[in-house]
């Protein structure tokens, strides 16, 4: 690999990581806003997800929730894939 190339690679890699990680940062915050504070255990399963498709599903489904029980469930689902 030449090396611009490698440097044309590593600045999408890192700009997608920076794209999930907001996802992340935005899931975990409309959850704490619609329900409170968010359990540790869901913080932590969010922030192992790879995947901004996957992120924003959740955030979808994190605005329409009305409690964890629902979320975990949708949670369980798409990590599970």
């Amino acid at each position: 690999m030449k090396r611009l190339d490698f440097v044309e690679f590593m600045k999408e890699k890192f700009k997608e990581e920076g794209r999930e990680q907001n996802a992340r940062e935005m899931t975990l915050a409309v959850l704490e806003s619609a329900l409170g504070s968010v359990p540790e255990y869901v913080a932590e399963k969010i922030k192992s997800i790879k995947g901004v498709d996957i992120l924003k599903q959740l955030v979808k489904q994190a605005v329409k929730c009305n409690d964890y029980v629902v979320f975990e469930k949708e949670l369980a689902m798409v990590t599970s894939k």
